[in-house]
């Protein structure tokens, strides 16, 4: 991979990280996020965006009340 291709994945990285993060502090469901990030980044599998939003308990528990 050239450094203009690692710069791209670099950044396309950090923005799904930022985004997954704010999702998660959202209203959306869990369900919900999940599909949107793979709407944002094109992904084709949910496992891709598993890779960002894995929330942990107390965001869990901030959703259910």
């Amino acid at each position: 991979m050239g450094a203009i291709e690692q710069a791209f994945a670099d950044i396309a990285e950090a923005a799904a990280k930022n985004i997954a993060n704010n999702l998660k502090s959202s209203n959306v469901t869990a369900q919900q996020a999940v599909l949107d990030l793979c709407a944002i980044f094109g992904w084709k599998k949910i496992d891709q965006a598993l890779v960002y939003y894995n929330p942990d308990v107390s965001d869990i528990a901030d959703r259910t009340g």
